[in-house]
C-alpha cells in the first residue's frame, strides 16, 4: 500500500462547472457502488491556490450514497477499484455550499478497502471488526 499523499498544485484555467474525475491509478477488482462501505484516505486543496485544507492519512470510513459526505466526494468515490487513486475536481454546488458560491475543491483519493452493504450488515451482526487497514 502506498504511504504518500501528493501535494496538489493549482490547476490551470478556470474551474470547471461540473464534477471532473480522473483515475491516476486504476486499482483492481469490482468497482465500488452505493451502498458499499469504503475506507479512503485523501488530500484536499483549493482549486485556485492549491492550498491544502485537509489531509487524511488514516482511513476515513463512509457508506456511499447516504449523504454523509458532500455530494461531489461521494460521486467521486463511486466506480473506484481497490487500490485505486483518483483525482476529483468538485464545483461549489457539489460541496456543502448549497448556494454554489464557494470554492472549487480538488481531492486526490486513495481507495483502501470496501465491502458491500450485505457484508457490512453481516459484520455488524457478528461484531466483526472492519476489514480495512
Amino acid at each position: 500500500m502506498r504511504r504518500d499523499l501528493p501535494e496538489i498544485a493549482p490547476p490551470e484555467g478556470p474551474p470547471p462547472a461540473r464534477l471532473v474525475v480522473r483515475d491516476l491509478e486504476e486499482g483492481d477488482g469490482r468497482p465500488v457502488e452505493p451502498p458499499d462501505h469504503v475506507a479512503v484516505r485523501y488530500v484536499g486543496a483549493a482549486y485556485e491556490t492549491g492550498e491544502t485544507f485537509d489531509r487524511r492519512t488514516t482511513p476515513f470510513y463512509v457508506q456511499l450514497g447516504k449523504g454523509r459526505v458532500m455530494p461531489g466526494f461521494d460521486r467521486a468515490i463511486a466506480g473506484m477499484r481497490l487500490g485505486g487513486r483518483r483525482e476529483a475536481i468538485v464545483p461549489p454546488r457539489l460541496t456543502f455550499d448549497e448556494a454554489g458560491e464557494g470554492e472549487t475543491l480538488v481531492y486526490v483519493i486513495d481507495l483502501l478497502g470496501f465491502e458491500s452493504g450485505a457484508e457490512y450488515e453481516r459484520r455488524l451482526e457478528t461484531s466483526e471488526p472492519a476489514p480495512f487497514p
